[in-house]
This record gives structure tokens, C-alpha cells and sequence, in this order.
């Protein structure tokens, strides 16, 4: 049941990223794009995630004047740590990302950057003595992020902060050596990007 509705949720996504963003496609009568700076699309990823393993990937498309949306992508794969001690770290997420740009699509300013997204994480600890303790998480969660876009000819800067706030039960749970379980209901938390693209 619980993978049905995973399955469900992100089939919403995909349908809501076709829906949505098919505006973009299309051209005007003189045959320019919706962007100001004469751009539709903009890839960027996370330079700072790819260091310790964490691919993420965001495909902004151009709406109107003042707005993007997107499909957002991101996969984590990492582990830390030597054969005595180590963590390790796997998951996904995959979701909507839009962005409001004050001074218009592509354009150098302030911008607020609302998303939601389907996660699962999974994490191990194995310490000194070979015993491992594990922990999970997976459900949908929104984030609202402010900050500001640097826009060149191509490449860009972009630098928010915000939250994320989790959607229905989404738990935490933690298995120690034992077999044994904790379980505690995640709730909101800090969110960041820092992300380089280019537009096209």
C-alpha cells in the first residue's frame, strides 16, 4: 500500500511538471520566449553536494515574465569513514521546484522558490566494534526558499535559504544492534541551495 501511494504521488508530480510547464514551449507570435533575457530553459546543479556525493539536479522552465517551473532531481550516495568506523549515507528525492524572480525571468535579483517533493533516505553508522545502527525517512515535504540570482550571458549563481516542512506522517525511524526500533514524527528543518547553471 505504502509503495502504491509512493508511485501514486510521484505519477502527480510528473503529470503536474507536463501540465504546467507545456506554456513554456510554446513561442509568441514574433517567436521569442517568455523570458526577458530570451531564454526558456535553465539546468543548473549543486557543485557543494557533488563533493561528498549528493547529485542534484533542478530543470527551470520559463512561464511568464516572472515565474519558472520545473522537475527537480537529486540522488545521494556517500559513505565516510574507514574498515574501524563508518557512516553511510543513500537516497532520492524527486519533485516541482518554481521560482518568482522580482526583476523577471533570468534576471539579476531577489527570488522566492517554493517546491514540493517524494524523499526516502537511508543511513547506516557501524562503529568501532561492528555494531551498526540504522535509520530511515521517506514521504513528501514542501520548502519555500528567498535569496538572490546572479544571471550572465549563460551561467548563473543562484544562493537561497529557507525550510522545509513535512507533509502528512512522515517519520524518522532507528534500528540499533538489537533489532530494536524508535520511531519519532520528522518535522520541519532549515533548507539551503547554492547551485551554478546556464540558461538556454
Amino acid at each position: 500500500m505504502k509503495r502504491s501511494l509512493s508511485n501514486v504521488f510521484c505519477g502527480l508530480l510528473i503529470a503536474a511538471v507536463a501540465a504546467i510547464s507545456s506554456p513554456a514551449l510554446a513561442q509568441d507570435e514574433a517567436g521569442e520566449s517568455s523570458s526577458g533575457s530570451g531564454n526558456t530553459f535553465n539546468a543548473r546543479f549543486s557543485p557543494l553536494g557533488l563533493i561528498i556525493g549528493s547529485f542534484n539536479l533542478t530543470l527551470d522552465i520559463a512561464v511568464g515574465e516572472d515565474w519558472t517551473v520545473g522537475p527537480q532531481l537529486s540522488y545521494t550516495d556517500f559513505s565516510v569513514g574507514n574498515e574501524d568506523a563508518r557512516f553511510e549515507n543513500e537516497g532520492y528525492s524527486a519533485g516541482v521546484r518554481a521560482n518568482w524572480f522580482k526583476n523577471g525571468v533570468y534576471t539579476d535579483g531577489l527570488y522566492l522558490g517554493p517546491s514540493i517533493t517524494y524523499s526516502k533516505v537511508e543511513a547506516t553508522y557501524t562503529d568501532t566494534d561492528g555494531r551498526a545502527l540504522t535509520g530511515s525517512a521517506k514521504g513528501p515535504a514542501v520548502s519555500l526558499l528567498a535569496g538572490y540570482g546572479w544571471f550572465w550571458d549563460s551561467f548563473n549563481i543562484m544562493l537561497g535559504l529557507g525550510a522545509t516542512a513535512n507533509l502528512g506522517d512522515k517519520f524518522v525511524k532507528i534500528r540499533d544492534r538489537f533489532g530494536d526500533e524508535k520511531t519519532s514524527k520528522a518535522s520541519t528543518a532549515l533548507a539551503g541551495e547554492f547551485s551554478l547553471g546556464w540558461t538556454f
